[in-house]
């Protein structure tokens, strides 16, 4: 193996369709995370830290284990790996000495193992469909869009459309869009910027207008617009027809990518049976066609949700929630009926509003999340809330798959396994009938809780004894050296005393010999 002092690239190709989004590497080994959620590792493996089983590898090999979830995070230690998923659930493998793959035990792993403990909050928390959720926000988005609705900036269009905005929303998704002096609006026509907009709403487009391919191409690789690209590839690739194909060789001449070649190899397998076909075989883009390979493509999971994220608890409207003062975006707080009405009557022109609620600041703060995002995750008790009828009349709450997901979660009601946890949160929130039903449970069932209780803390009172040992070690040592300076401290003493002494003798000397 050779050691390299400068970056080098590596060897390694994914498909372009497929990047990698995330990389990680311990004291021996690396791993590297595909945005389809594959994970590739390499590197020693003589703990298992690979997750292949228990040969090192020189090159990045995929780990073939079935994970329930899609991976979306990577984290390497000194010999250990882990992997979180979408919905929350961590794996981990590698070294186990002293129980860092929190296994339970000592065992090393060579493969993927859950870490089971750590879905105690999952098993009593409630987390939305995120798919279901995007899709709904999407559409929102997209409505508030095409009505103007809360828009504040115009995209004027070379034929003089004006194409209304919600300027956050734009400059968060795609801020080039905004830059003259990055994107030159008017070289795009009317059409094309439209469906660009919509993108960016949307996370998606419904219109594939051939005549628009080339023009939208372009326009992508100047905004950033990776993802919008691979849409158009996408979609393209697997609608080639013998009336499209010419018109998109031609389009997707310059794209550096594989598509280009699906459409040659298209070509090329069809001229033994389309006569016009065969004056393009002759090109030397066309040798070895016969080993061409279509590629498939698969599109990056949609951004849209992470993305919102970003400017969730930011805005230009201030809701005041007891002494919480909350930021939101009005166009995003008008997803809910009940703003709706008040942006467009009393608060059009308001910029804050002192709100009286039923909900709690902290609840309020995980709907806040849901209207941004399409998604958050609720305790059982913060579930509690949302499902009461003063709520869902007050804020007009119409997303039914969202409500049918709070009253599946308290069709659950309160466990054993669970009462403790929700009897803490209930006592924070105040939900009375919650703290009732939580205490009974709790007494019903003293032996269970309190070895839970002691299975969850044992590793906290065992941090506590060590840090009171090494606390009373280091008091010790903080003695012993306190009686060290003291020793020294009176010897030093004898010796400025001796030094007196011998100085009183040697005048004394010299004054005799006088």
């Amino acid at each position: 193996m050779e050691t390299k002092l400068t970056p080098t690239k590596t060897t390694f190709n994914t498909d372009p369709n497929d990047p990698i989004i995330d990389i990680s590497c311990g004291a021996n080994h690396s791993l590297c995370l595909l945005a389809s959620g594959t994970i590739y590792a390499w590197g020693y493996n003589g703990v298992g830290q690979l997750g292949n089983g228990n040969n090192n590898s020189s090159q990045p090999k995929k780990i073939t284990y079935n994970f329930k979830h899609r991976i979306v995070s990577i984290a390497c230690g000194y010999n250990i790996s882990l992997a979180v998923t979408e919905q929350g659930h961590v794996y981990s493998w590698g070294s186990n000495v002293h129980g860092e793959l929190g296994l339970g035990d000592g065992t090393n792993r060579n493969y993927p193992e859950e870490i089971e403990s750590l879905n105690i909050f999952q098993k009593n928390s409630l987390k939305m469909d995120t798919n279901l959720g995007i899709m709904h926000l999407s559409q929102d988005l997209k409505e508030m869009w095409q009505s103007e609705f809360l828009t504040d900036e115009v995209i004027c269009c070379n034929d003089g459309t004006e194409i209304r905005i919600h300027k956050a929303l734009v400059k968060l998704r795609c801020p080039k869009l905004l830059l003259p002096d990055e994107f030159d609006i008017s070289r795009y026509s009317t059409a094309s910027l439209k469906i660009i907009i919509e993108y960016i709403y949307t996370d998606d487009i419904d219109d594939f207008q051939l005549s628009l391919a080339g023009e939208l191409l372009h326009a992508c690789k100047i905004l950033e617009l990776k993802r919008l690209t691979e849409i158009l590839r996408k979609y393209w690739s697997e609608n080639i027809t013998d009336e499209n194909v010419i018109e998109l060789i031609d389009i997707f001449q310059d794209d550096k990518s594989s598509v280009l070649k699906n459409f040659q190899k298209y070509v090329y397998d069809r001229s033994t049976t389309v006569s016009s076909f065969r004056e393009y075989i002759d090109k030397s883009e066309y040798e070895n066609m016969d080993c061409i390979k279509l590629s498939t493509y698969r599109v990056p999971h949609t951004q849209l949700d992470t993305d919102m994220a970003r400017i969730l608890y930011e805005g230009d409207f201030t809701i005041i929630i007891g002494d919480q003062k909350i930021k939101a975006h009005k166009f995003i707080l008008s997803r809910l009926p009940y703003f709706k009405k008040l942006f467009k009557t009393e608060l059009a022109d308001k910029e804050r509003l002192v709100h009286e609620t039923p909900l709690p600041a902290l609840i309020f703060y995980g709907l806040l999340e849901f209207l941004y995002t399409g998604n958050t995750i609720f305790t059982l008790v913060e579930a509690s809330w949302l499902v009461e009828e003063s709520v869902v009349e007050l804020y007009g709450l119409n997303f039914d798959y969202f409500l049918d997901s709070c009253k599946e979660k308290l069709s659950e009601r309160i466990t054993k396994r669970n009462c403790v946890e929700v009897f803490r949160s209930a006592m924070e929130l105040g939900r009375e009938d919650l703290i009732e039903e939580a205490k009974t449970l709790i007494e019903a069932n003293k032996a269970y809780v309190m070895r839970d209780f002691l299975g969850l803390y044992a590793t906290e009172i065992e941090r506590l004894t060590y840090l009171e040992s090494q606390e009373s070690t280091l008091f010790e040592q903080q003695l012993n050296m306190q009686h060290v300076v003291q020793q020294m401290e009176e010897e030093n003493r004898l010796l400025e005393s001796r030094i007196i002494a011998l100085e009183q003798q040697k005048q004394s000397n010299n004054t005799s010999s006088v």
